[in-house]
């Protein structure tokens, strides 16, 4: 199971990822 600080990681990681993706359209 994740504790909440890998999940917290996880989250932002992929909002990064997201925000890359909507800028190169």
């Amino acid at each position: 199971k994740y504790s909440y600080k890998e999940i917290d990681s996880i989250i932002f990681a992929f909002k990064k990822v997201w925000s890359n993706l909507s800028s190169l359209r």
